[in-house]
């Protein structure tokens, strides 16, 4: 890759270009190993800082499970869009982890189906995120269904 100003590449590609330049540091390396005495220094440092004005709290979990599909590296303004558009328009229909599954079984998991569901829930084409969605959901109800999951007793 060629050496560019770092204003010229996009985050990501710095990132990258920084790992492939810079050597790992070895595992007898003791300087990167976080100590008491850090944890107190940030500790102390954060004691002085006011308490937040005010809490995002989303409280319902197909939105909560939606929202962390949608919500990294896009624009803020699709992902409020997005989540404006399911809650209007597919949130009395998709309640609970079970209804959410019913909705993704309906769409072929391939490219063109998991666009389709993508329209289906935000009104945009992101068939990634509906890819990704259905691994998020998969996960969840994998869990909620095993029997370690205080959450089994809750699905029957």
């Amino acid at each position: 890759m060629p050496r560019m100003p770092r204003h010229q590449l996009f985050a990501c590609d710095y990132v990258r270009a920084s790992v492939r330049t810079t050597s790992r540091p070895s595992a007898q390396d003791k300087s990167l190993v976080i100590t008491e005495e850090d944890i107190e220094s940030v500790a102390a440092a954060g004691r002085g800082l006011s308490a937040a004005a005010s809490s995002y709290l989303e409280e319902d979990f197909v939105m909560n499970l939606l929202e962390t599909v949608l919500d990294y590296m896009l624009q803020t303004t699709v992902v409020v869009t997005a989540l404006e558009y399911f809650r209007a328009n597919r949130w009395k229909d998709i309640r609970t982890i079970d209804d959410l599954d019913a909705v993704l079984a309906r769409y072929p998991e391939d490219q063109k189906g998991n666009t389709a569901l993508a329209v289906h829930l935000w009104g945009y084409r992101l068939w990634t995120r509906a890819q990704q969605g259905r691994v998020h959901s998969s996960c969840v109800i994998s869990f909620a269904t095993s029997a370690a999951s205080p959450l089994w007793t809750t699905r029957a």
